[in-house]
C-alpha cells in the first residue's frame, strides 16, 4: 500500500489491509523515501511498532490472529542547520577589555530565538558560533549582557553588523558582529 502525507500537524495517515487469519507478515517500508520538505533531511532508519508496543528496527513473522494488529512505521525528519559566527569587537584597542558578552539571535520563518555568549580575551575580540535552523530569515543579533567595563570607562551603545535577511542555507556559515566602544566615565568635579 501507499500512504500519502499532507501538511497536517500530525503527519500521519491510516492504511487498512486485511490479511487472512493465520498469515505470517513482514512489514517493510519502500525506498527511496519521498522528497523532504525544504531545509529538512531524513535521519536514521524507520522504526516499527506493533499494537502500540516498543519500537523495533524491523517487523518480521507477524502472525495474524483473530484479534488483528496495528503496525506503526515511524520516520524522522531532521531540520538542517546553518552556522552563525558572532564576533565581538572592542574599540579602540588601546583600552583593554575582557569578559563575557551575551547575545540572542531572533529569526523569522521559523520564528525562534537562540542565545550565546562571546568571551573576549586579549586583543579585544572574540568569536563564537551557534547553530540556527536552515531557512531562517531576517535573523537579528542583539546584545543581552556586557562584561564589566574597564576601570574609569562606561560602555556606549552597541553597533551591529547583521547577517543577510535572506534564508540561511543548509550547511552555510554566515557572520555577524557586535562592536562596543568604551568611553571615559563622567567625573563630577567639586
Amino acid at each position: 500500500g501507499t500512504l500519502t502525507l499532507s501538511n497536517q500537524a500530525t503527519n500521519s495517515q491510516l492504511l487498512q489491509y486485511m490479511p487472512p487469519l493465520g498469515a505470517t507478515c513482514t512489514v517493510v517500508e519502500s525506498t527511496p523515501l519521498p522528497p523532504t520538505p525544504a531545509y529538512h533531511e531524513w535521519t536514521g532508519a524507520p522504526s516499527y511498532s506493533l499494537d502500540g508496543g516498543t519500537p523495533t528496527a524491523q517487523l518480521n513473522n507477524l502472525l495474524i490472529d483473530n484479534t488483528g494488529h496495528s503496525v506503526m512505521v515511524t520516520n524522522n525528519l531532521l531540520r538542517q542547520t546553518s552556522t552563525l559566527n558572532v564576533t565581538k569587537l572592542i574599540t579602540p584597542s588601546e583600552v583593554a577589555a575582557v569578559g563575557d558578552f551575551g547575545f540572542t539571535v531572533s529569526c523569522q520563518t521559523p520564528a525562534g530565538s537562540y542565545a550565546g555568549t562571546v568571551a573576549v580575551t586579549a586583543g579585544n575580540t572574540g568569536t563564537t558560533s551557534i547553530s540556527v535552523p536552515a531557512g531562517s530569515t531576517n535573523c537579528q543579533v542583539n546584545e543581552t549582557s556586557r562584561a564589566t567595563p574597564p576601570q574609569g570607562y562606561q560602555w556606549t551603545d552597541a553597533v551591529y553588523q547583521q547577517p543577510s535577511a535572506d534564508p540561511l542555507q543548509a550547511g552555510a556559515t554566515v557572520n555577524a558582529s557586535i562592536t562596543n566602544t568604551p568611553r571615559a566615565a563622567n567625573v563630577a568635579l567639586n
